[in-house]
């Protein structure tokens, strides 16, 4: 796994598992830009998360790449609490999520300013000629569902405002669900993240709320998943 790892010249490609023709399934953050994972309770989730996580520590150091970390149920990435790569404690609380957004809204607000006066177009072009660079931020939140039902207007709205304008400099989001309701992962949410992933789902409805068809109900629960990105 390192040795497909270093031969990537991207720092935010993630390798995972197989695809169905038994080969190395990976994909690149710079491209989707963003995610939604969906799946019932125990499909494979976490084990998702924890393989983006580890991949991603494994390509970068922590001036490249910074991570925020969300867990509702405190019982999975509480684990990375105290490593050099976050940029705060992992959050619990619907508040401190909405606040670790705010941030992100109000730091792509500031390298958007940045990229205009250095008359530069994206985060890569602009640390290819600077020494002071950039760095990388992946939010990866699990059990989105209780941050966003906890301050559904505020999260909601600060989603949007980064799935739409934070790639180009730098900030990419992993949402993760057991609960793909529409009330969770809204239709202004499919339409602003196109790239999904679904483990499976208890009914045809979850799949295709999030995938826009049915099929995931069908699936294992064991780690087989359908990845779309439209």
């Amino acid at each position: 796994m390192k040795t497909e790892l270093k031969s990537v010249a991207a720092n935010l490609v993630v390798t995972f598992d197989k695809d169905t023709n038994g080969k190395p399934f990976s994909f690149d953050l710079h491209l989707l830009p963003h995610l939604f994972v969906g799946g019932e309770t125990g499909s494979g989730k976490s084990y998702f998360l924890h393989s983006v996580i580890n991949s991603l520590i494994a390509q970068n150091t922590p001036d490249v790449l910074k991570l925020i970390l969300a867990d509702a149920k405190k019982c999975d990435l509480p684990v990375y609490d105290g490593n050099p790569f976050l940029l705060r404690p992992v959050l619990w609380k619907a508040k401190d999520v909405v606040d670790a957004l705010n941030w992100c809204v109000d730091e792509v607000n500031r390298r958007y300013d940045i990229l205009m006066e250095s008359s530069c177009k994206n985060i890569e072009t602009y640390n290819k000629k600077h020494k002071n660079k950039m760095f990388y931020v992946v939010f990866v939140m699990d059990e989105m569902s209780d941050f966003i039902l906890g301050e559904t207007s505020k999260f909601e709205s600060q989603v949007l405002r980064l799935a739409q304008t934070s790639s180009v400099v730098g900030i990419h989001m992993i949402m993760a669900s057991s609960r793909p309701s529409p009330e969770v992962f809204t239709g202004l949410m499919k339409d602003n993240i196109p790239a999904r992933l679904a483990f499976k789902t208890t009914t045809k409805e979850d799949s295709a709320l999030i995938l826009g068809r049915d099929g995931a109900e069908k699936l294992t629960k064991q780690g087989d998943a359908i990845f779309l990105l439209k």
